[in-house]
Parts: C-alpha cells; sequence; structure tokens
C-alpha cells in the first residue's frame, strides 16, 4: 500500500463546544499529526455562522486547511454535505470538532477500504473521554465498538466513520431533521442495497468529547429517548410500522426491551473496556446509576409520541 489514495477529512463544528475539554483546535493538531501521506490527505473545516468569529481567532495558525462557510440554519448533516461537496479524495471521512483520533486513525480507516473492494464503509472504535461514568455511556452508545475487527450489522453515526467518494456522491442521505437514527436506518439500507459490507475497525481510535454533569446526562439521556422513537415513527423498519399506528403506546411497548438491553449491555461489556480488577465494583453501580437514567429516557420517548414525526421515504 505504498500509493495511498487521496483522502479528505470533513469536519463540521456544529459541535464546538466554547467550554469543551476537545476543541476543534486539538481535532486538527490531531489530524496533522496522522501517520497518512500529508500530501495525500486534505483536511476540510466546515464553519456555520455562529462559529465563524472562533474560527477567525485561529485561522492563521492553520493555513493547509481547507475552509467552507455554510449558510445559517443548516443540519448536522447539511453541513457534512457542503464538506462533501468541496471534497476531492477517493475516500472522505467524517469528524465532529469535539473528537479526538490517534496517529494512525486515517491510515486505519483508509485500509479496509483498500483490501477489500465490497466494503462501502469503515467505522473505528467509539470512545467517551474518561470521566465521571464515562464508561457506562461508552456500553450503551457504542456496543459495536467492542467487537473485534470486522463486518457489523448498521452504522452507529456520520462520525469517526469513511466511505468511498463515489458511493456517497450516490447515495449520502442528507437529512434535514435531527433525528439520527433515520439517517443511519437510511445510509444503512442504502450501503447493502449497492452490496456493500460496514466495516468495524477497532484500530482506529476515536476519542468523543462530553460535559460529565448531570445536566448533561439528562440532556443526553431525553435527547436518546426523543431520537430512539422518532426514528422508528419516522421511518420504520420491517415489525416497526405498527408503532407509527399507536405512537402514544410505542414508548410503553419500547421502553422495556430497552431497559433490559441497556442493563445487559452494562454488566456483560463494561467489564472489556480497561478497567482495572478493582474496578470491576463499578460495574453494578454502573448499572443501578443508569437505571436512575433510564425514566428521563422514557420521557424523551413521549416526547417524541407527543411530536410524532411524519413518515417518510428515504
Amino acid at each position: 500500500m505504498a500509493d495511498w489514495p487521496p483522502l479528505s477529512v470533513v469536519v463540521e463544528t456544529s459541535t464546538w463546544k466554547v467550554n469543551g475539554h476537545i476543541q476543534l483546535r486539538d481535532t486538527l493538531q490531531a489530524l496533522k499529526q496522522q501517520t497518512y501521506p500529508a500530501s495525500r490527505l486534505e483536511i476540510i473545516v466546515v464553519i456555520p455562522p455562529e462559529h465563524r468569529e472562533r474560527w477567525e481567532q485561529m485561522v492563521s495558525d492553520m493555513p493547509d486547511v481547507a475552509v467552507v462557510d455554510a449558510p445559517p440554519g443548516r443540519s448536522y448533516y447539511q453541513l457534512k454535505m457542503r464538506g462533501l461537496a468541496r471534497a476531492r479524495g477517493d475516500i472522505v471521512a467524517f469528524l465532529d470538532a469535539d473528537t479526538w483520533v490517534v496517529p494512525d486513525w486515517v491510515r486505519e480507516m483508509a485500509r479496509p477500504l483498500l483490501e477489500d473492494n465490497r466494503v462501502g464503509a469503515v467505522h473505528g472504535r467509539h470512545r467517551f473521554r474518561i470521566s465521571f461514568l464515562s464508561r457506562m455511556w461508552d456500553a450503551v452508545w457504542w456496543p459495536r465498538a467492542y467487537r473485534p475487527e470486522g463486518p457489523i450489522d448498521r452504522l452507529s453515526g456520520a462520525n469517526n466513520v469513511a466511505f468511498r467518494r463515489a458511493f456517497l456522491e450516490q447515495h449520502f442521505y442528507d437529512d434535514p431533521n435531527p433525528h439520527r437514527g433515520v439517517w443511519e436506518r437510511v445510509m444503512t439500507a442504502r450501503i447493502r442495497g449497492s452490496g456493500r459490507l460496514i466495516w468495524l475497525n477497532p484500530r482506529a481510535v476515536f476519542i468523543h468529547d462530553y460535559h460529565p454533569s448531570l445536566a448533561y446526562f439528562v440532556r443526553l439521556a431525553l435527547a436518546r429517548g426523543y431520537h430512539l422513537l422518532a426514528s422508528r415513527l419516522q421511518s420504520p423498519r420491517a415489525g416497526e410500522r405498527f408503532l407509527t399506528v399507536v405512537p402514544w403506546f410505542a414508548p410503553w411497548i419500547v421502553f422495556p426491551g430497552l431497559v433490559v438491553k441497556d442493563t445487559w449491555r452494562i454488566l456483560s461489556l463494561t467489564p472489556r473496556l480497561g478497567l482495572r480488577r478493582w474496578e470491576l465494583w463499578k460495574v453494578p453501580f454502573y448499572a443501578l446509576a443508569y437505571l436512575l437514567i433510564e425514566p428521563v429516557v422514557l420521557a424523551g420517548m413521549v416526547l417524541a409520541a407527543a411530536a410524532r414525526p411524519a413518515p417518510r421515504l428515504p
């Protein structure tokens, strides 16, 4: 693999936190330190109006970064589309502004796409930044990220993921709403429909920032419940269409299974996340802590049932 193909990394900045522990500068510095040949690597930053002033304060330190100005009011995925339109690489990878990656991240994201023509998308390994209860969230939010390298069943977001640009130009789903689960479902179906695989590469390590305050946990749990149900109401799979008929009953139908699934994930996956032996006492604590959060997830589902997103075709 001496001749690595041109690769573009699109960094959207709607996730650029004012007081985050991982800032956009950290993300870009991590990309500049990649082992991937610099002459073959293009870094693109998409700047919406609310972050232009902050970007102007650091742009002089980033002369090699391509900048795409976005109009106001664009969604998370529309910002990614702006970067995709500018990308020149044969492979396009996506990151958010509150992330950090290891030096081999780009190389490892590209490798499966070059080794097997059947692979259409590559996921790296997701991890939240180590902090209070972060390993609990790892087990719940990124369960597929702890499997060995190989094919996985679906996409888990447009972050820490790489695609063939030709595929994106034909199949990218520019989802205008905030329900990320809808984008994941549609893109998963389109990758499978094209006969390609979704590949997990655990060696492409990715750290995602978050604020470990109680208020943040509540917002995250509300968002999880809302998006979980809203994506099913708006883009139901086979066996889920009845939820669109009885949306007010849907939270009570989905919620019990979700509690069992989340508890099992924490008990089975958390011990694999680098805990030392004496730290294993945290595992039952994590499960209990998340059970206290689950009613907030249910509240998010109820809000989604009240909003009742209209079904739409992919």
